[in-house]
């Protein structure tokens, strides 16, 4: 774990730096999904990277999942905001599990999100019984894929789904060798949805390291929300309503003097 640690990306870093530069230099906008090394505490984090090149939001998972949590930290109120404006639509991000939490992606459609980018790590499917895992059928790629199906259908947005893939090299490096269901190459279930929820790409192979493509009109995102808007005519916020914290909780206040 050591290792990992010394190897998770600091933001403010010459590594980000030259990441930066890279994405200066072809002129696009990415949505980074990292672990994040602050100090002494690691980070589920996705940086938001303009075609210039700078970080015009950071934002961190607001609880890790399961194990990580004896590692990793708890993005605090900045992270609730996930969506920024761009000349080609408002662009949300959330991490992994978070697409499960359930009050934070109805947050996200009230941010208006035209484009979602989802940062998952690499699942596997349900072993064969005979590999003796009791594997709860959830944590699957075809799960992770419809639990984001759903979110572009509910928020009525364009909906990248962006995934690790395991290779070979990358097995033995991990030290996975040994668990039988960490099968290569694997991992991966990249696709993109449309606001209806329909799919607008060819999937990558699980183990494919590749690029999807996909033209997108945001007038789709309009006529999507005439059917369904759940944070617009097809709300009840006089019977059900959502509290955001705006705050950022922080271990040290200040005291002043009188």
């Amino acid at each position: 774990m050591d290792e990992y640690i010394r190897n998770s990306l600091v933001q403010e870093s010459d590594e980000m730096d030259r990441i930066c530069a890279a994405v200066r230099e072809v002129g696009i906008f990415v949505v980074l999904g990292y672990s994040e090394r602050f100090n002494g505490t690691l980070f589920i984090a996705q940086s938001f990277i303009d075609p210039t090149g700078t970080i015009i939001h950071h934002r961190r998972k607001i609880k890790p999942t399961h194990a990580r949590r004896a590692y990793w930290g708890d993005g605090q109120a900045e992270s609730l905001k996930t969506v920024v404006d761009t000349p080609f639509g408002k662009v949300g991000g959330l991490n992994c599990w978070e697409h499960s939490q359930t009050l934070l992606r109805y947050y996200e459609y009230a941010q208006d999100v035209d484009i979602h980018v989802a940062s998952w790590p690499l699942i596997w499917e349900v072993p064969e019984p005979e590999e003796g895992f009791d594997w709860l059928y959830r944590i699957t790629p075809t799960m992770s894929c419809r639990i984001s199906q759903v979110m572009a259908m509910e928020g009525a947005c364009f909906f990248m789904v962006c995934t690790q893939i395991l290779t070979e090299k990358n097995r033995e490096k991990n030290k996975l060798k040994d668990f039988v269901y960490a099968k290569t190459p694997s991992g991966g279930f990249s696709i993109i949805f449309g606001p209806d929820a329909a799919e607008l790409c060819k999937p990558l192979d699980p183990g494919e390291e590749g690029i999807l493509y996909a033209d997108i009109y945001l007038g789709r995102k309009a006529l999507a929300k005439q059917n369904l808007d759940i944070v617009g005519h097809y709300s009840r916020p006089d019977l059900l309503s959502l509290r955001v914290a705006t705050e950022v909780a922080t271990q040290i206040h200040f005291l002043e003097k009188k």
